[in-house]
């Protein structure tokens, strides 16, 4: 079984997805390495959505380059 990613509020037109991340469980029990994989953006992640902090920021902000990858459609 593998988690369905989510997003709120996503507008294909002007939107990247910035991270895509799933778990295999089996049984019940998680089984295997989790996969978190974060995709380079050429909009800005903001440490803030209107009023409340926004946790993608540091997350994304600290991974090293090597860990990205770049889609194209």
């Amino acid at each position: 079984m593998y988690s369905i990613p989510k997003q709120l509020a996503l507008d294909v037109f002007n939107d990247d997805i910035i991270e895509i991340a799933a778990i295999r469980i089996k049984g019940g029990e998680v089984v295997g390495e989790p996969l978190d994989l974060y995709i380079e953006t050429d909009k800005p992640i903001l440490p803030m959505l209107g009023d409340k902090e926004n946790p993608m920021y540091a997350i994304y902000h600290e991974k090293d380059v090597y860990r990205r990858i770049t889609l194209s459609f």
